[in-house]
């Protein structure tokens, strides 16, 4: 006998043909229509649940996968992983790169120049 446990109500229209076989169903085998639906019901979520599976979402793979990271505090400081900048490798020796810098540090002639020391008049 099933276990009536936490059930709940549903609905559902049948096609002529498909209510006249239950009902003859559940008269030829004593049983009750609702409890052949559940079982056509478990049947049919069985079978697609293993096609599913079959079936998968190449994106749900990922969810799967293991993966190894040198970042050894992630959880801790995954704001600077995920937002900071680049680091850009810089070559050694670039003369003209270091040229370009004073450069542009470098105040223009038009600039307001402050006396010694720095302070504002």
């Amino acid at each position: 006998m099933e276990s009536r446990g936490d059930r709940r109500r549903k609905q559902v229209y049948l096609e002529a043909d498909q209510d006249e076989e239950l009902s003859s169903l559940a008269l030829a085998t004593g049983r009750s229509e609702s409890s052949i639906i559940r079982e056509a019901l478990e049947e049919y979520l069985v079978k697609q649940r293993e096609k599913s599976k079959a079936t998968t979402h190449p994106l749900a793979r990922l969810l799967e996968m293991e993966f190894q990271s040198a970042v050894a505090d992630g959880s801790e400081r995954h704001d600077r992983d995920l937002y900071a900048a680049p680091r850009t490798r810089r070559r050694a020796n670039k003369p003209d790169a270091q040229k370009r810098s004073i450069a542009n540090n470098a105040p223009s002639s038009d600039s307001p120049r402050l006396p010694e020391g720095g302070a504002r008049p």
